[in-house]
């Protein structure tokens, strides 16, 4: 997708969150435990998603109306799946589960969200995004790399 420079670091960082994704179904189909996969999973939850999730909620949400159907729908999701996360057990059906929910919300937010953002926000809104948002270097948890 053609994304604006100023909210360009919000994509890179879904990137990384389709990754969980990955390493979720790779130490799966590796038959890794998966109290090793969850534990991973917790530890990109509070180090990664949250802080995204955050960003997103105070900077990029608000550029829309609060009416807005896809914005009330990007919450919704951002609800479920703290909900999903509260719950999360160490079995392969409720990983997965997991991560075709977090899968989902990110193509959501990059095929339809993200471009409805771009479409309506001024530039200088934009820009104020670029300069207030805290994006950080993806730091990886290399104390156990399971899905290698």
């Amino acid at each position: 997708m053609k994304r604006v420079e100023q909210i360009r670091d919000f994509s890179r960082e879904h990137h990384f969150g389709l990754l969980l994704g990955w390493k979720i179904k790779t130490g799966l189909n590796k038959n890794i435990d998966p109290n090793r996969i969850l534990r991973y999973v917790n530890w990109f939850w509070k180090n990664h998603l949250i802080p995204h999730f955050e960003e997103e909620e105070r900077l990029l949400f608000p550029l829309l109306p609060e009416n807005n159907s896809l914005r009330k729908k990007a919450l919704e999701q951002h609800e479920e799946i703290y909900k999903k996360i509260t719950n999360l057990q160490a079995e392969a059906s409720s990983l997965l589960a997991f991560k075709d929910l977090l899968d989902a919300h990110i193509r959501f937010e990059e095929r339809e969200l993200f471009m409805e953002i771009q479409n309506r926000a001024t530039s200088q809104q934009l820009d104020q995004v670029a300069e207030l948002h805290q994006s950080t270097n993806f730091v990886e948890n290399t104390e156990d790399m399971f899905w290698k």
